[in-house]
């Protein structure tokens, strides 16, 4: 098994159980997650590939939900 492929398995596992527990918001879970998978020393995901599905129209209507449930 490859280190990425581990590194990307631990952070599945990590984040299945933050988001069981609920002791962090799901949106600040998923963005902590997002940038561990940018930084060294895996560098899986570049900037870009990583934050390119914020622009999606999907994704802006999910955070419009979000801010008028809030």
């Amino acid at each position: 098994m490859s280190f990425e492929m581990a590194y990307v398995l631990g952070l599945l596992v990590v984040g299945l159980i933050l988001f069981s527990r609920d002791t962090l918001p799901v949106d600040v879970v998923a963005l902590i997650l997002l940038l561990l998978l940018m930084l060294p020393p895996a560098s899986i995901l570049t900037p870009s590939e990583a934050f390119a599905g914020f622009g999606s129209d999907t994704i802006i209507t999910l955070v419009a939900l979000f801010i008028v449930t809030a």
